[in-house]
């Protein structure tokens, strides 16, 4: 399977700013990633710190900020770490909300449980 890119509307929940991006779906990540440019843009505020690993290894501690994401007629709210990402990344925790999966034969993102099932685990 090659790499799955999706659009996405993603808005800053405070002013509501909004950019249109195309995300890559990285399995390997837990938050949407975003580069400092496009937190900018939006005027994302940040409200913490958390200490990451990069594909390559490395640990790097990023700034988190609060978006609202939408996608596939579907949409949340989470956290975006502010990173200098070479491109907008889309991490598992929203594909999994959002009751989405990666299908490996075509290679794209869809919808693969209703919006209004989104599971409870841990409780």
């Amino acid at each position: 399977m090659g790499y799955v890119r999706v659009r996405c509307l993603v808005t800053n929940p405070e002013n509501r700013l909004s950019e249109e991006l195309e995300m890559l779906s990285d399995t390997g990540s837990w938050y949407v990633a975003l580069s400092r440019s496009v937190a900018d843009k939006l005027e994302l505020r940040i409200i913490g710190k958390e200490k990451v690993i990069l594909a390559d290894g490395r640990e790097v501690e990023v700034d988190l900020a609060p978006i609202y994401i939408e996608l596939l007629d579907r949409g949340t709210y989470t956290l975006a770490a502010i990173t200098e990402t070479p491109e907008p990344l889309l991490g598992t925790s929203v594909i999994k909300v959002l009751g989405l999966v990666i299908d490996p034969k075509s290679g794209e993102i869809r919808k693969w449980r209703s919006k209004s099932s989104y599971m409870l685990s841990n409780l």
